[in-house]
């Protein structure tokens, strides 16, 4: 008698749980259309994703490496590309002219400052033209061999501070040519008496400065020497310019590829559907499920 009930009992479980797995099977126990649209949507949304992710990205990289080729990829309108390569090139054209045009006024005007100035002259002269220069403009005092700003020195292997020359005018000292020379001597009156033509050829230039006029000390030599810096300066910032424009491009072009990107990407079969009921397609009026 026990047997006989266990059977039964088996039996009973077993048409009960069979449901589950037969629902999967056959289309009398779920809706036949929602079923074949979720797994439908399921596979297209993992295969444009991945799509998506991949291609954006490798546009990102290829903008940031040359700009233009992100838009490309990603099939925006050609201006696009036209417009990021057109900066870019022009920008590397004016960051190779300008650099080239700097170097070649620079060493220009190096050679003219080795060719009228002298550091020598600037010991011997200085005293000698400030009291000139003071006949007129007391209030001159900047033409000195010792003041705020010093040139360096070698002698005999040693390196010293051109104070020195103060107390010994005839040392036989070889100023070292370096970027601080080239500066300081266009810059500052302190060093005008060492160009060629202090002595004779110097003139006064008012300056404008706001709260007072400052008096510059010129001479024909220095005025040319300055004008050829400033050249010299810029072009250099033409090529500072067009190296912060390249940097700017790359990033730029590889943000507008990623825009483009996500503003072009489809949205999944998912995401723009609305919320409804599903029907029973075999029993009218019966919830199936929900999608």
């Amino acid at each position: 008698m026990i047997h006989k009930r266990s059977i039964i009992f088996i039996i009973l479980i077993s048409q009960i749980f069979a449901s589950k797995p037969l629902s999967n099977y056959d289309n009398r126990y779920s809706s036949q259309f929602y079923t074949q649209q979720f797994t439908s949507s399921e596979a297209y949304g993992i295969q444009v994703s991945t799509g998506q992710f991949n291609k954006k990205t490798l546009s990102v990289i290829a903008s940031l490496i040359l700009p233009g080729t992100g838009q490309i990829i990603q099939q925006a309108p050609i201006w696009k590309s036209a417009l990021f390569a057109s900066i870019e090139f022009i920008a590397l054209y004016e960051l190779w002219h300008g650099k080239r045009q700097a170097e070649d006024l620079r060493n220009k005007y190096e050679s003219f400052a080795d060719q009228y100035w002298d550091v020598s002259r600037w010991a011997r002269t200085s005293l000698s033209l400030l009291s000139e220069i003071r006949l007129d403009y007391t209030e001159v005092y900047d033409v000195s061999v010792i003041g705020s700003h010093h040139l360096l020195l070698e002698v005999d292997g040693r390196y010293i501070s051109s104070d020195t020359l103060h107390y010994f005018p005839e040392l036989n000292a070889t100023v070292v040519r370096n970027r601080d020379f080239y500066e300081n001597i266009g810059k500052y009156d302190q060093f005008v008496a060492g160009w060629d033509d202090a002595l004779n050829d110097w003139y006064i230039v008012e300056k404008d400065v706001g709260d007072y006029v400052e008096i510059i000390i010129q001479t024909p030599h220095r005025n040319s020497y300055l004008n050829q810096r400033k050249d010299s300066n810029d072009f250099f910032n033409i090529a500072n310019f067009a190296l912060t424009t390249i940097i700017f491009n790359h990033v730029f072009s590889a943000l507008d590829a990623w825009i483009y990107s996500k503003k072009m990407e489809p949205k999944s079969a998912l995401a723009d559907k609305k919320m409804r009921i599903l029907l029973n397609s075999e029993t009218p009026g019966k919830i199936s499920g929900i999608s």
